[in-house]
């Protein structure tokens, strides 16, 4: 439990969708060209390591709760 009062759990799984989100607004706007590609690949590489690094903590963490 956070010291505001929300579970670890929680801001592990509400960070590994911001990565994804990221990752998505990347992937896409290099398909639209809204946004230019060298913001589409930074969205898109921080996006990915964002939710990758998010996901193998939250599997950490969950694995040092069992043991």
């Amino acid at each position: 439990m956070y010291h505001f009062g929300v579970s670890g759990l929680t801001v592990w799984v509400t960070h590994i969708l911001l990565g994804l989100l990221l990752s998505y607004i990347g992937y896409s706007g290099v398909g639209n060209g809204k946004i230019s590609k060298n913001m589409s690949l930074i969205l898109l590489v921080t996006g990915v390591l964002a939710a990758s690094y998010h996901a193998h903590i939250l599997y950490i963490q969950r694995k040092n709760l069992k043991n």
